[in-house]
């Protein structure tokens, strides 16, 4: 019994060495991505936005940060929807099996496909650990949209990803990416539920990391409604 507790762990410490090799990759698999991409115009249609749900005290500029955040989200948002519906692979029961196939993108040993990678769940209703997935995850998107050219939806991947070239690539598709990453700053704060706190983090850390005086004033406004 002894030796089998042994080999659980040498198995546990073994995946865990592997996912973070495979972690550093992938983000460099990303970085070199984005490096060959040239300035991108990407247009979003106008959609249908109800507004009864916000603040009355939210300012117009807020508002327009929102708005435009769900334009340019919608793309990667349905994707992401309409793969709910397929079966699904949960991925504490296949964490090998889903290293395995990020490892691959990120070395581009075989063709990944976005729908590979939409297949796996956390498959748990405690999302205690879940990190270690939807971070991953959504960086293993981001890149399999890339290098499939999708990439209208990449920008809402991108805004899940808390990486350097997440902000590069923002910056090339000629969107007001600041605007874009405070209203979904407002959209998390008006939403219940859901896998946020790791969305939350990463856009606050492109503003953090490269935000202008406007980002410092809006996220005061925001955390001043937050808190009224």
């Amino acid at each position: 019994m002894k030796h089998l507790g042994f080999l659980i762990l040498s198995i546990i410490l073994t995946n865990g060495i592997f996912a973070r090799e495979v972690h550093s990759s992938l983000e460099n698999a990303v970085d070199e991505e984005v490096e060959k991409l040239p300035p991108l115009s990407l247009k979003f249609p106008e959609i249908s936005v109800q507004s009864k749900t916000l603040p009355p005290d939210l300012s117009p500029e807020l508002v327009k940060c929102w708005k435009l955040f769900l334009r340019v989200d919608q793309p990667f948002k349905s994707l992401v929807e309409k793969s709910q519906n397929k079966p699904t692979i949960a991925y504490l029961a296949n964490e090998a099996q889903f290293w395995k196939q990020i490892n691959a993108l990120a070395g581009n040993y075989e063709k990944v496909r976005v729908d590979d990678l939409l297949h796996y769940q956390w498959g748990f209703l405690c999302g205690n650990g879940s990190d270690h997935f939807y971070g991953p995850r959504s960086q293993a998107l981001f890149l399999a949209l890339l290098r499939e050219k999708r990439y209208r939806e990449a920008v809402g991947a991108a805004l899940e990803v808390h990486i350097d070239s997440a902000e590069k690539f923002l910056k090339l598709t000629g969107l007001d990416w600041e605007a874009v990453v405070i209203g979904g700053l407002v959209d998390i704060n008006l939403m219940k539920g859901g896998n946020l706190r790791i969305q939350r983090a990463a856009l606050l850390a492109l503003l953090g990391a490269y935000g202008t005086e406007r980002s410092a004033r809006l996220l005061i406004e925001i955390a001043t409604y937050e808190n009224s």
